[in-house]
């Protein structure tokens, strides 16, 4: 949530506000929250690129009974909302999303007033279909924060490498040290919501970011967690997971996911990921913090590191969990495109199924990712 970022409001105290005001201050951090990127290197929150703020004002005055007036409206934007900006450029450091480039090109390109309201049309149908897709994601955040007996919800991700890399000092580097001969660390956080815990593991890159690092993980997450609470975890788990193949949307995986229900670890797993382009969320708003630290204090060795980034671990070995599931893995279809999958325990049978977008109904996979539970356990 914008949360996460707000300022305190400058001017009168939020007490002294009249009711429009608070309307609309709970109305822009709504749409702030569902429309924008959060910056997991800067405190910062993004909208798209070409957003006009008068057209927002438009969208706000059809939603909000005695809407504000529009110079009200930019004033309490301006002084509570300083960290969310519009994208300046077509340009984008980040993975862009195909859909709006495609639609923001073909709005440059074409001056026919109709064409224009077309795109801009499917434009705002994009931007509303992503924005369901945060609202799942919220959603199963609040079944974990109001039912922790119940649910459990947790966010992975991995932080930017350059940022953490040994040697570090805040502000300008040295022109005598290399880049070449800096420690490169690697920062895999879990973000769990039901617990509201944060949790970093590191690793100074001597495993492949493959999916043999994301099952070892979420396992010491799952294992850590289990402690805390006295060896309990609820029957149902919620993972969110960066939109990537590689790492994290593979047969690998999803075999681990079914050997959690199979096991009868969990009744129920899900494994949901965001629109590619569309993907920095609350765990990005803790990236910016740590950001912000080191870039005021220097960490020179690794147990400096650990300490900026507080509740830490270094990663010292994993399972070869990816051979020990091999041989007896299978060809799924539909592996990499949904955007959501679900793994139950019915009468002692794991089902599992994915669907596109969080609107559409279930459908069903016929067969499994795994074949039969491994034998043995898996290798160090």
């Amino acid at each position: 949530m914008c949360d996460d970022y707000l300022d305190a409001p400058s001017g009168k105290s939020p007490r002294s506000w009249d009711r429009s005001t608070r309307l609309l201050i709970a109305w822009l951090e709504k749409y702030f929250t569902f429309h924008g990127e959060r910056m997991p290197n800067r405190y910062e929150i993004l909208l798209p690129y070409g957003t006009v703020q008068r057209e927002i004002y438009e969208q706000y005055k059809k939603y909000v009974e005695n809407p504000v007036c529009n110079s009200q409206f930019y004033k309490k934007w301006k002084e509570n909302f300083k960290f969310v900006k519009a994208k300046k450029t077509n340009t984008w450091s980040f993975t862009r999303c195909t859909t709006c480039v495609t639609l923001e090109r073909q709005l440059t390109k074409t001056t026919c007033t109709e064409m224009r309201a077309f795109y801009r049309q499917k434009k705002e149908e994009h931007n509303l279909r992503q924005m369901f897709e945060r609202k799942t994601y919220y959603s199963k955040r609040e079944l974990a924060q109001q039912s922790p007996r119940q649910h459990m919800s947790i966010i992975i991700d991995g932080m930017d490498q350059a940022k953490t890399n040994l040697p570090h000092f805040a502000g300008r580097n040295p022109k005598n040290l290399n880049p070449v001969d800096l420690l490169h660390t690697h920062v895999t956080e879990v973000l769990s919501h039901g617990h509201g815990s944060f949790h970093a593991y590191v690793d100074i890159g001597e495993y492949p970011h493959d999916p043999n690092l994301t099952i070892n993980i979420i396992l010491k997450e799952l294992l850590r967690q289990a402690k805390e609470s006295n060896n309990f975890l609820p029957p149902i788990l919620y993972i969110q997971a960066d939109n990537c193949w590689r790492e994290n949307k593979n047969r690998y995986v999803f075999s681990f996911l079914q050997l959690l229900v199979s096991e009868r670890i969990f009744n129920e797993v899900h494994m949901s990921f965001l629109i590619v382009g569309h993907t920095h969320e609350d765990i990005d708003a803790r990236f910016s913090m740590i950001s912000r630290t080191l870039g005021s204090k220097d960490a020179e060795i690794f147990e400096d590191l650990l300490k900026i980034l507080q509740s830490a671990e270094r990663v010292t070995k994993i399972f070869d969990v990816k051979k020990w599931l091999e041989p007896n893995l299978n060809v799924a279809q539909h592996a990499t495109q949904p955007l959501h999958y679900k793994f139950v325990n019915v009468e002692g049978i794991v089902n599992f199924f994915y669907k596109d977008y969080q609107h559409q109904p279930w459908t069903p996979l016929v067969g499994h990712f795994l074949q039969k539970v491994p034998e043995g356990v898996p290798e160090l």
